[in-house]
């Protein structure tokens, strides 16, 4: 029973809550919090405040808050309909999920699905989407399809065609996710290949994502071009703006982008990724993966500076939470390898240290290591190199299926020049099927390796295998081995390689070129004849006239003459300088004068003086430079006074030492008529005053 102060604060909330039929604001719902406050403060068993204040604060996306009031007061079902407590559950368990407490979510999932009310409610196919978003954050994605969506689509015949498609959907997007990380599936549901005659764009995105994590590239773009379509032609039916159509393919955008930077092709990818981050609807998870994907195209010679403030401001919990373990992981040992860029070297090791403990079955994180080591090296001679290789060779041990270490490897044996060790280790890779993908870059590398070795017959032997494998379904193969027979003088060989690359694609001007040396040698008539599907080459653009195209025709026999000319009379100067005597100097070619520019003179200059030919030396190197000081009638003049001839001991006769009187020596120096000249010291300096500083 209610008293009237419980009655009068629910009449206040309901007139917060119920705005006629729009959305409540954010003021009002910060209004109802408080009022659901107040009736929990009278009674912390109120089930309807309880859940309504979590509602609120739902909406406001203040879900720590909710899981902290759902701890707070106590879940009991005195007082108030079984549907209440149930939902309250429904919305603890929602909550505990947006706050990433997804274990604790889970287990409430459960506790709520074991309930024979709830399954026969319609809240338990609330509950068990909730445990399928659950599981697939969690990245259990095997379970999330074998005990939600299997389930559900099982028991989606009483249910629209819309409701089946979400769970399709649903299906396709765990099974791409699955593969994306690189995890086995179970079963292959084959929910791609759904017979729906019209799919959803969510359903060409998830098949487009599915084909990706299986390198089915092709497809993929296919897949994407059509999501793109469907996308913008849907949502402009349903009357949404442009800038909500364009939000919501910023996500197929991406996914087109990471498909040109997959297949080299960097410049499409690089001006895709550019053109999204121009654009003011991308989530702030988006923009992470987009920029760190820009980062590796544009590797180490971009503003190192700039990247890391930016890759800085996403390393953040939010948009970590948002990624998946193998984004988060990759965008984490980027920005220690941005570290080691920057020379932050004992901060890249700590960074690494923390990584490997984290992640410890993570190939890049040992490589980042190994290459950390090797940069702090300063001399890069044999010994170094060595001691890489070794590192090197433990890595691959430790990862035999790594195709980073495995090709890193390989690079420092050829830098090394062990050319018998390159081959060794490739046709190692060759045997192993998890780098069928790689087989045809490691057949070219062994072919060229057998080529710099001198062994042009196993090279061809290389060639002509892997162009027969059935699983390596690549023309450049064949067009590689039809240049080496080509190379090697077997024309008859090459022909029929070139013909059968002609006949897959009859534009192809390097196959028709080829088969048209190799006819030359066989039959000058057939060769005649694949000639003529040449393009020839245009010297001016196709819309010019007839005068034109006749203007630029050469004439060759007066290029010849132009040529034999100029060689004659090269001959016959030199012939001239020889029998004067001069045959290394050429007198009939003058000599090449450079034409002066006009002086520019100082604005006051007198034109009759001559002036300083020194004025560019610096003054004290002139001749006419004379040393500031004293004259010399001043040298004698001091606090010593002059050098005396036998003056004691000092020789400066300032102080009787030795008992010599002054007057006494003068007098001697006077008496004597010597010529000599005693030799003067030089003039005391007088002490300075001290300057003041200047400020």
């Amino acid at each position: 029973m209610q008293n009237t102060k419980q009655q009068q604060l629910y009449s206040q909330l309901r007139r917060l809550v119920e705005n006629g039929h729009s959305e409540p604001t954010t003021d009002s719902l910060e209004q109802a919090v408080k009022v659901c406050d107040k009736l929990l403060a009278i009674s912390d068993t109120d089930v309807d405040a309880l859940r309504t204040k979590l509602v609120a604060l739902v909406k406001l996306e203040r879900y720590a808050d909710a899981s902290n009031a759902l701890s707070t007061h106590k879940l009991s079902t005195k007082g108030s309909k079984f549907k209440n407590m149930a939902e309250l559950y429904f919305e603890s368990a929602y909550c505990l999920y947006r706050s990433n407490s997804l274990e604790d979510s889970l287990k409430l999932i459960q506790q709520a699905l074991l309930a024979d009310e709830i399954q026969k409610s319609p809240l338990y196919t609330r509950f068990m989407h909730l445990k399928g978003q659950v599981l697939y954050r969690l990245e259990r994605f095997n379970e999330c399809i074998s005990s939600v969506y299997k389930p559900l689509l099982a028991s989606a015949n009483d249910h629209s065609d819309t409701y089946r498609v979400e769970i399709l959907a649903n299906i396709l997007a765990a099974e791409a996710a699955q593969v994306l990380v690189g995890s086995e599936m179970d079963t292959d549901d084959g929910a791609d290949d759904a017979n729906t005659e019209s799919p959803t764009f969510e359903i060409l995105y998830n098949r487009a994502c599915k084909a990706i994590g299986k390198h089915n590239y092709d497809t993929a773009e296919k897949l994407l071009y059509n999501a793109q379509a469907t996308c913008t032609k849907s949502m402009n039916a349903d009357g949404y703006s442009k800038e909500d159509i364009q939000k919501e393919l910023v996500v197929i955008n991406a996914q087109l982008a990471y498909i040109n930077q997959c297949q080299g092709r960097f410049q499409k990818a690089l001006d895709q990724y550019t053109c999204i981050n121009q654009s003011m609807s991308v989530e702030k998870s988006i923009a992470a993966v987009i920029h760190n994907n820009l980062m590796a195209i544009r590797g180490e010679h971009y503003d190192l500076f700039e990247s890391a403030k930016v890759h800085k401001n996403f390393m953040t919990s939010d948009v970590l939470l948002k990624l998946n373990a193998g984004q988060r992981n990759v965008m984490e040992i980027n920005n220690a390898l941005l570290s080691i860029y920057l020379g932050k070297n004992g901060q890249a090791t700590k960074q690494l240290t923390v990584l490997k403990e984290k992640y410890p079955h993570i190939d890049r994180i040992e490589l980042a290591f190994a290459g950390l080591q090797f940069r702090q090296k300063k001399s890069k001679d044999v010994t170094t190199m060595l001691a890489f290789r070794n590192q090197l060779e433990k890595i691959v041990e430790q990862f035999p299926s790594s195709a980073s270490a495995q090709l890193t490897l390989v690079q420092v044996l050829l830098n090394l020049g062990y050319y018998e060790d390159v081959v060794n280790q490739v046709e190692k890779m060759l045997e192993m099927d998890v780098f069928a993908m790689y087989r045809p870059g490691l057949v070219s590398v062994l072919s060229w390796v057998y080529g710099k070795m001198g062994n042009s017959l196993m090279a061809l032997k290389v060639l002509e295998t892997a162009a027969k494998d059935k699983f390596i379904k690549d023309m450049s193969l064949l067009a590689q081995l039809a240049a080496f027979k080509l190379r090697l003088g077997q024309y008859e060989a090459a022909s029929k390689d070139y013909l059968e690359l002609v006949q897959f694609d009859p534009l192809d001007v390097r196959a028709i070129a080829g088969l048209v040396i190799s006819y030359s040698h066989l039959d000058s008539s057939l060769a005649e004849e694949y000639a003529k599907q040449l393009p020839t080459p245009s010297i001016s653009r196709s819309d010019q006239g007839d005068e034109s195209m006749h203007a630029l025709k050469m004439d060759a026999d007066a290029l010849e003459l132009a040529v034999m000319k100029r060689k004659m009379n090269q001959q016959l100067r030199m012939q001239t300088a020889g029998k004067n005597g001069d045959a290394t100097k050429n007198k009939a070619d003058k000599p090449k004068t450079k034409r002066k520019r006009k002086p520019i003179l100082p604005k006051v200059v007198n034109p009759d003086i001559q002036p300083d030919p020194e004025r560019w030396i610096p003054k004290q190197f002139r001749a006419a430079f004379a040393k500031k000081g004293k004259g010399k009638k001043d040298m004698l003049r001091g606090s010593q006074g002059v050098n005396m001839e036998g003056g004691g001991i000092g020789g400066t006769g300032s102080a009787r030492i030795a008992g010599i009187s002054r007057s006494s020596t003068l007098a001697e120096t006077e008496s004597t008529g010597s010529s000599t000249v005693n030799a003067q010291p030089s003039p005391p300096t007088t002490p300075k005053p001290k300057q003041k500083k200047r400020k």
